[in-house]
């Protein structure tokens, strides 16, 4: 039976500004003891998405149907809702230090959560917080038990917020962005934790998170989100391997390799759209490599990818072209440079700065490729695309880049002539000169300098 059903979630916020449209028509399913992963750059929607469903985002226009276990958990009273909170779906935040209250201490927290739910003595309630405390690996629960959020450490406190959304044993855990701004061994610890009490109670579990390495190993199914739209969704090995939509492989590309290969990473060129404004057609384009005119005019929805039928993605791009390599970059380049015209072209702001897709020039000219700077430096060698799209629209190349460090030495020897050195009984003689020219001059001073009165000196006037 499934747990979860979201279907054509979407969620606004009027402002001064103009109308924030923070998610655009999300739907996903998830059963008991599965793991989604949400994934995306700040801004994309994800947590709205998640608080959207606990009914936390008041004040926003709302539309779309949240079926929790057959009750549509957007249409609820906030009665019916702070009875679900907490008892059968739990949150961990994204900051535990500003969760937590810092006056109260954070056994008493976890009390108060458990008896707005249960009818329980204080007593009974205290001895399961120091339970869950232990559970969560908080070493000498039964004394820290009574500590204040400062008293714990970064990792600590994120393991309090997740004894705290375990406490009522939920039947869906929300994790927003759980490891954010905690050390790499915390990290693991902590996904370790949510893996292991997930096994215990079946828990299905929704990560948040804008790195695709803390879901590589935890999640069942990843949805991409980008600009308030999901892009993409496949289940995990599926979206690591063979990825379609650009944004998702930028975002691999992004995360630093394990086996330590050398090499610069790959970021993603540009920065994310204002919800308020939105670029027409695909959100993405204005950043994405592979435009054409068809991004630029149309919005993409989510097709089916050719190889899985759970992988869907939102991109004009053929669905036969997944994965990730110079290969495979090669023939969406190609796609892209027969599909592309002046309008793809105008509305980029990557393509001209776009690398050769495999790093290499195979498919550059010879004298193209025969550019060089100082020192034996490359120039950043332009697309095929680039080129083509400027063959056809006549535009003129861009200039040249200024050389930072001089010129090579076979310029700078022809540029600039070479100066005859002075002997060195003229630059005897001239040191000579300068250093009779400065005693005259300090002797002229100290004559000419008036001598100060005793009342200048105490700073009065006659």
């Amino acid at each position: 039976m499934t747990l979860l059903d979201v279907t054509d979630l979407r969620v606004s916020f009027p402002t001064e500004d103009g109308l924030v449209r923070a998610v655009q028509g999300i739907s996903f399913t998830l059963d008991p003891g599965q793991t989604l992963g949400i994934v995306g750059e700040s801004g994309s929607g994800k947590s709205v998405c998640t608080q959207t469903i606990m009914g936390l985002t008041r004040g926003a226009q709302i539309s779309g149907t949240a079926m929790f276990e057959g009750r549509d958990l957007l249409t609820m009273g906030d009665n019916d809702l702070r009875k679900i909170r907490g008892a059968e779906i739990g949150m961990i935040f994204q900051d535990p230090l500003s969760s937590l209250h810092p006056q109260y201490k954070v056994g008493w927290q976890i009390v108060e959560m458990i008896q707005a739910h249960e009818d329980i003595s204080t007593k009974a309630a205290t001895k399961r917080a120091v339970d869950l405390l232990r559970l969560v690996g908080i070493p000498q629960p039964d004394r820290r038990v009574d500590d204040y959020p400062h008293q714990f450490s970064g990792g600590m406190r994120q393991r309090a917020m997740i004894a705290m959304s375990l406490a009522l044993n939920p039947k869906l855990l929300i994790a927003d962005e759980p490891t954010t701004a905690l050390d790499v061994t915390v990290q693991a610890q902590i996904i370790d934790l949510i893996e292991r009490l997930q096994a215990e109670f079946n828990t299905a579990v929704i990560m948040i998170t804008h790195d695709l390495g803390v879901v590589a190993d935890i999640a069942d199914d990843v949805m991409v989100m980008y600009a308030g739209k999901p892009v993409e969704f496949a289940d995990r090995r599926t979206l690591y391997y063979r990825p379609h939509h650009p944004y998702t492989k930028g975002l691999i590309e992004s995360i630093p390799s394990a086996e330590g290969e050398r090499g610069r990473l790959k970021p993603i060129q540009g920065q994310p759209p204002s919800l308020i404004r939105l670029p027409s057609g695909c959100s993405f384009h204005p950043r994405c490599p592979y435009v054409m005119d068809q991004c630029v005019t149309e919005i993409p929805p989510l097709r089916q990818v050719a190889g899985s039928a759970d992988h869907r993605s939102a991109c004009w791009l053929p669905v036969d072209e997944v994965g990730i390599g110079g290969e495979v970059d090669r023939k969406r380049e190609q796609v892209a440079l027969a599909r592309r015209g002046t309008l793809a072209a105008e509305s980029s702001d990557v393509i001209d700065s776009v690398d050769v897709p495999d790093g290499s020039a195979a498919d550059v000219p010879a004298d193209v490729g025969a550019d060089t700077t100082t020192r034996g430096r490359t120039q950043p060698l332009a697309s095929t695309a680039t080129r083509a799209v400027r063959a056809r629209t006549g535009q003129p190349a861009p200039p040249a880049r200024p050389q930072r460090r001089g010129a090579t030495a076979t310029e700078a020897v022809t540029a600039a002539p070479v100066k005859k050195a002075a002997p060195k009984t003229s630059a005897k003689k001239a040191v000579a000169k300068k250093t009779v020219a400065s005693k005259t001059a300090g002797t002229t001073a100290k004559k000419t300098t008036p001598r100060r009165t005793n009342s200048s000196q105490n700073g009065s006037t006659s």
